[in-house]
């Protein structure tokens, strides 16, 4: 996602979403400064409000692609690693390139 995001982030906004129940908040944050992750990353905390975040979007495994168009409409989910053909692909599609 990093180098897309470089590439094409005039094009889109990206957000990722961790959930800290999983690997803790204190250890996503040093992954992010290791890797150089210079996109929004947001926390769904694990307390009840992380949980109803995880309810409300039907999170039932991870990772999860949702890509949202401009207007806040759901245009595709993929479950699991995308790879970057297919993230490009659908930025075009929703940029309409």
């Amino acid at each position: 996602m990093k180098d897309v995001y470089a590439e094409k982030s005039d094009e889109y906004e990206l957000l990722a979403v961790n959930i800290t129940a999983q690997d803790g908040e204190q250890k996503v944050r040093k992954f992010i400064e290791e890797k150089g992750i210079d996109y929004k990353v947001l926390f769904a905390q694990d307390d009840e409000a992380g949980m109803q975040f995880i309810s409300d979007y039907g999170i039932r495994s991870i990772p999860l692609n949702v890509f949202i168009t401009k207007d806040g409409e759901v245009h595709s989910a993929q479950l699991g690693a995308v790879g970057k053909d297919y993230v490009i692909k659908t930025i075009d599609e929703l940029t309409g390139k």
